[in-house]
């Protein structure tokens, strides 16, 4: 009887001692598992934390690049429009060199007095201002290595021939003397201004040749500059 009590005493302590160790073995695969899923997660947040940074980086980099480049395009517009607002100033044809700018205030001081004298020789005041502008640009104390002289550049010469005033310094005698030879120019092409305005630039002789035979004259470019100064005062005046 004892020997069967101390039997089952003995069985009784092996179970308890194999159940403790399962529970203990289960217990340590839960804890290795959890220890290697909380790893994993630190390694996860270690990766997002080296990774986070960069990409605040990244996104600062690509917005101080939109900002560059929205400040240059904002340059370039402004400049664009700055530019822009130069020409409207200007009001010059595109056609019109830079160049040539008239001089505001002197036409303006001329204008009257050239738009009278014309208008009572039958001629276009922006014409006639074509040819001052292109002359002696409204310089009235103008003088050629030739001797032409004044607004328009009239040759002392060509001023005894239209029984002139001899004083072809004062501006208003020297633009109604020139006016004079244009309305006799113009008269003998017909009105013919190309022809008419090569003749006042390099003499009838010269114009001739070309007006008998329909040709450009060899001075069109001057006869070009009067004719672009003609369109400037039409459509802007003195500017």
């Amino acid at each position: 009887m004892r020997l069967a009590s101390a039997l089952l005493a003995l069985l009784l302590a092996c179970g308890c001692s194999a159940a403790v160790g399962g529970d203990y073995q289960e217990d340590g695969r839960s804890t290795r598992k959890s220890s290697r899923s909380s790893k994993s997660e630190r390694e996860a947040r270690k990766k997002s934390a080296k990774e986070s940074p960069s990409d605040k980086g990244e996104a600062a980099s690509s917005k101080s690049k939109t900002g560059k480049g929205a400040k240059k395009s904002a340059g370039k517009a402004s400049k664009n429009q700055g530019v822009g607002g130069d020409v409207a100033t200007a009001a010059l044809p595109p056609d019109v060199p830079a160049s040539y700018k008239p001089r505001k205030a002197a036409c303006e001081k001329y204008r009257d007095m050239i738009e009278v004298i014309a208008a009572r020789h039958g001629l276009e005041p922006e014409l006639v201002l074509g040819v001052v502008k292109v002359e002696s640009n409204f310089n009235p104390e103008c003088r050629s290595r030739v001797g032409a002289t004044g607004l328009m550049q009239v040759m002392p010469r060509t001023g005894d021939h239209m029984e002139c005033d001899d004083d072809l310094e004062d501006p208003q005698a020297n633009v109604e003397c020139g006016c004079r030879v244009l309305k006799k120019y113009l008269g003998l092409y017909n009105g013919n201004v190309v022809y008419g305005l090569a003749a006042y630039n390099a003499g009838p002789g010269n114009a001739n040749p070309s007006a008998k035979e329909s040709k450009t004259p060899f001075n069109f470019g001057y006869v070009e500059k009067v004719l672009r100064w003609r369109n400037v005062f039409v459509r802007y005046g003195c500017r």
